[in-house]
């Protein structure tokens, strides 16, 4: 599996589908609770959305789960604890998508970074389609 970084050569532009940057997802049931009611789809494109908009987090092709994580909750928690995500509810989230899941150097877990994979679920989220 090739690796293609921010930094990569060959591919100096981020992860995107169209001329909208960043890419974002509406949220459906902004105000409707915490996100433990959110349904999968939602969560998961979430997360699609957070890991497109962090191809610069991206270290010797991995991207680490406490990075997806913690872009997520500063992106879609609103400031407000009962909000917030856990990093183990990611690394399943992550899992049901598809990411090859490891460990760094360090012990923490992480996703290889997979362009393909994750353009592939941003069509299939409809994430980074331009709105009118």
């Amino acid at each position: 599996m090739q690796c293609i970084t921010a930094n990569s050569r060959h591919n100096r532009s981020p992860l995107i589908l169209d001329a909208s940057w960043p890419v974002t997802v509406s949220l459906r049931n902004q105000q409707d609770g915490p996100n433990k009611n959110m349904t999968n789809d939602d969560l998961y494109s979430h997360i699609v959305c957070v890991i497109a908009n962090s191809f610069h987090l991206v270290e010797n092709c991995l991207l680490t789960n406490k990075a997806i994580t913690d872009l997520y909750n500063k992106t879609y928690s609103n400031n407000l604890p009962h909000m917030k995500i856990s990093y183990e509810r990611v690394g399943h989230a992550l899992n049901k998508l598809g990411f090859k899941k490891t460990r760094t150097g360090s012990g923490a877990s992480a996703i290889f970074w997979d362009k393909q994979r994750t353009s592939d679920l941003m069509v299939l989220y409809g994430i980074g389609s331009k709105q009118t």
